[in-house]
This record gives structure tokens, sequence and C-alpha cells, in this order.
């Protein structure tokens, strides 16, 4: 059996993807016979054999952490490392994750999703609904990509004008704590505050050495943290991830909100679940060799329940 990291990929995320996947290779190259493969395009590789190969998705944005490539995969009859398609396609959908989340009692903002250009809500629907200061996101999109700020009324209806047409997600602005919880295997790590140096935490923040100040543990207070742990770990489970995630809060001083999670968050040595494994004690090759550990379970047990027929 040979593990192959696939990453690249097709979206807006490749090229955090590329780092992603070439930091997975080198966390497991010294345990495991390994290969890397980039995906040029939306579609399964040939190289791939099902009874040869253990996939391991790096793989950010669409056709790769919204379950269209891990759909294929099982249909092929691979196994492979993460979230399976069902729940990557939750994750993905921002709208359905937050549902399935507040179903389990975990705190949400309200929001307003709609697609255009089926469906356009006017500004002062917007503004009745959710107040006169928003963050419209793309409802199926991560790393950040299209995110816009808009308050008063002049500058919502600007924004609602030039929106482009895809799926689209309004939720009031909180002004306070980014946060967010790493978890490996459902257990949450540790918390992470991110302060970017900036009006908000965008791609550009995100990306860009010093843009952002990370403080793991986040210095709040300890109940906070374990309400946070908890309501993790409830939206973990309620969007049936597995092996690993990252889970985003905002807190405004009072109350904290669930956002999304992340089925394959950045896996560099300087990404956020990462950082918050080093917390526990897990360096980067250890983090990798746990998040693979449960697909290796997986494949024995359809490598013996194939030799069972």
């Amino acid at each position: 059996m040979e593990i192959v990291v696939v990453y690249g990929g097709v979206g807006p995320e490749r090229d955090v993807s590329l780092v992603s996947g070439k930091a997975v290779l080198e966390g497991l190259r010294e345990r495991w016979p390994i290969q890397g493969l980039q995906l040029d395009a939306p579609e399964l590789p040939r190289e791939l054999n099902p009874k040869a190969h253990l996939v391991f998705p790096a793989l950010h944005g669409p056709f790769g952490e919204d379950g269209q490539f891990q759909k294929l995969l099982e249909v092929a009859g691979f196994t492979y490392v993460g979230s399976n398609a069902l729940s990557s396609y939750i994750c993905m959908q921002k709208p359905l994750a937050k549902a399935l989340a507040a179903a389990r009692g975990v705190p949400v903002l309200p929001d307003v999703a709609f697609e255009k250009p089926y469906f356009t809500p006017t500004t002062s629907s917007l503004i009745a609904q959710l107040g006169d200061d928003l963050v419209f996101k793309p409802a199926n999109g991560g790393s950040s990509t299209g995110v816009t700020m808009a308050q008063g009324q002049a500058v919502i209806d600007s924004t609602l004008n030039t929106l482009s047409e895809d799926f689209w997600l309004v939720e009031p602005r909180v002004r306070g704590h980014e946060l967010t919880v790493g978890l490996l295997n459902g257990e949450a790590l540790a918390c992470v505050e991110i302060r970017p140096k900036g009006d908000f935490y965008d791609y550009k923040h995100k990306y860009t050495a010093g843009a952002t100040q990370y403080l793991c543990p986040a210095p709040i207070p300890r109940e906070l943290t374990e309400a946070l742990f908890q309501a993790a770990q409830a939206a973990y489970r309620a969007c049936g991830c597995r092996d690993f995630a990252r889970a985003d809060f905002l807190y405004d001083g009072k109350n904290y909100f669930f956002l999304e999670l992340n089925t394959i968050p950045g896996l560099t040595p300087l990404s956020l679940l990462p950082m918050t494994a080093k917390h526990r004690g897990l360096d980067f090759e250890v983090l990798i060799e746990a998040m693979i550990a449960p697909a290796l379970t997986r494949w024995e047990t359809a490598r013996e329940a194939s030799l069972c027929q």
C-alpha cells in the first residue's frame, strides 16, 4: 500500500493546496511509501489504483473540500483520509452546516442565503432581518475569498448590485474575537485567537507572513474555551465529520457564534490545525500520522473484507 497525497486542484485555493500537499508529503515521507500527485482537472486521476493507493486529499475549496472528489473516490472503491463525501458537502454549504449545528444547540448567527440571479433580497429586507452592518460571503467557498463587509443602506445596496452570480450568505457583522478550534478524531485540541492587522481576516491576512497575529491558546476565560470545545465537537458530530477538522467561531465579548467547519484546513506546519496540535504536544509529523491513522484502519478493514469474499 502506498499513500498518495493529492493536491493543487482547480479552485481559487489551488496555491494554498499546493503548499499543504507538499507539507503533508514531507511529514509522511520518513515513515511511509508515499508519492504526491498534482490535480489539474476536475476528475479522478488515472494513475490512482484503489487496490494499491490510500489517498490523502490535501485539496481546499471546490472539487476537493466540497465532496465532489470524495464521491469519485467512493464510487471507484478507494480508501481515503478525511471526511466522507456527504460530510464534506455539508460542511462546504455553510447554511446547511450551521442549521445542523444549531439543531444540536450550538449558537449561530441569523443569516439570509440566496442564489443570484434566481433570487436577490432587497436592501430593506436584509436590514430588517440582520441590521445594517453586514458580512457577505460565498455560501460554499473558503479561505475568505469573496468576503465583503457592507455597512449602511447605500453600501449594502451597492454590494447587492455588484455581487457575482453565485450562492451567497449574509450575516450580521460581529466585531470581536475571531477564534478557531482544531479537532482530531472528534476531540478538540486547543483554541486559537486570530488577530489580523487590518479590518478583517481576509485572504491576504491569512496567507501573508506577519499580517496576522495568532495566540495559542487563546487568551480567553477557561469557561469560554470549554464551551467552544463542546460546541466544536457537537458541530463535528452533527455534520458527520471524521478524522480531523477545524471549527471557526466569533465572540463578541458576551456570546459566541459558530461560523463553519473546515474538513480540509490548511496543513502546513504554520497552519491553525497544526498550531492547536502543537499546543497539545503533537509536532507536525506526529499530527499527520494521527490524521491518517483512522484511514489506515479503514484500509485494513476493507482488505480483510475483500479476502473473505
